[in-house]
């Protein structure tokens, strides 16, 4: 609805075409107001899979002014804009620098999603799009603004090091989704790519929500889980990532995003088959390649499966469908029927995969 009353407002298309006549401190505050507003529409279309409200190339509004919001009237700007990256942030920066993100987000969403014509990796210019699209994110990264420092209590990592770094992993994540979950034909390096990707997710927000009073939100779950299940897939789909994988980083990897989940259901019981399911599935590869990797590993005697974690398929069947109702995009169903296909085939034969 907000979107909706953006876009009825005019306040998609460019000031200086369509509304020059309003002071500057009004222009500045539409702007605002429809790039937020815009920044969680793309949000909400990449975690749920839905489509964007507004197509980019139905918008030429102006990002909003990098100035400190002290300098902006109704007579216009008495301070120096920032116009570089060298330069101090101002306490638009990080706004601003967000916005691109989700900018980022939405060509993604568009460019490997959103056109079913073209949406396939087998597509004459999916790898120059994939190319494009990772030279943007790597431009977005380079140029954040410098990390101001905050006196208050610290209850969110939005803005720190970890955020960006965070943001960066998962865009790499949102990329190569397509490939990763195509049948055959993957490069090895994409794979390992994905699986550094999602481990870096894991073990930052162990790092920040462990031990901490950081809060989590919705998109924080979005992205641990998402990490979890990529990094789980990575294992069971790519011969070369089970054979170079140390036991101690699967380990820890496993370790952390559970961890995060268990602290999570604590405080929001809507998450807790998240926690039930990530915990089967890893049990599962873990235990598999405990079994795969055991002579090389060296470890001291045969490793057993956590004992909790040897869920039928009801089970399994019952937090896949909590984990729907509370929403999922398509390409974590994806991901997740997928890791969930083999338990049967796992079950079925105790050798070496």
């Amino acid at each position: 609805m907000a979107l909706r009353q953006c876009i009825e407002l005019g306040y998609h298309r460019s000031v200086t075409r369509f509304r020059s006549k309003s002071d500057p401190l009004r222009l500045e505050l539409q702007k605002r107001a429809f790039w937020c507003t815009y920044g969680l529409d793309c949000s909400a279309a990449i975690h749920l899979g839905r489509p964007l409200g507004l197509s980019q190339s139905e918008i030429d509004a102006e990002l909003p002014l990098d100035v400190d919001s002290a300098n902006l009237s109704k007579n216009g700007i008495s301070g120096p804009l920032r116009t570089a990256v060298t330069e101090p942030a101002t306490d638009m920066s990080l706004t601003i620098h967000v916005i691109r993100l989700r900018c980022l987000w939405a060509r993604i969403h568009t460019s490997l999603y959103s056109d079913i014509a073209s949406c396939s990796p087998d597509h004459p210019t999916y790898g120059t799009r994939i190319a494009h699209l990772r030279a943007e994110l790597e431009a977005w990264f380079t140029s954040a603004p410098p990390v101001r420092s905050r006196s208050d209590r610290v209850l969110s990592i939005f803005g720190s090091i970890d955020w960006f770094k965070m943001n960066y992993h998962y865009c790499i994540l949102l990329i190569y989704r397509g490939q990763l979950i195509k049948s055959s034909g993957i490069p090895d390096e994409v794979f390992a790519e994905c699986l550094q990707a999602a481990q870096s997710i894991c073990h930052g927000y162990r790092r920040q929500y462990i031990g901490k009073g950081i809060n989590y939100t919705w998109g924080s779950l979005h992205f641990l889980f998402t990490a979890g299940l990529t990094y789980l897939h990575c294992i069971w789909a790519s011969p070369v990532i089970r054979e170079t994988i140390r036991y101690d980083d699967m380990s820890k990897t496993c370790s952390d995003c559970t961890m995060v989940l268990v602290v999570m259901a604590e405080r929001w019981t809507s998450t807790a088959p998240y926690r039930d399911l990530f915990e089967a599935l890893s049990s599962h590869t873990m235990t598999m390649l405990v079994k795969k990797n055991h002579e090389r590993w060296q470890l001291p005697g045969p490793v057993a499966p956590t004992p909790v974690l040897s869920p039928d398929h009801d089970d399994l069947r019952q937090w896949m469908i909590a984990i729907a109702d509370t929403g999922m995009s398509d390409g974590m169903d994806d991901l997740l029927t997928g890791l969930v296909g083999e338990f049967p085939a796992f079950e079925a034969t105790d050798t070496d995969i």
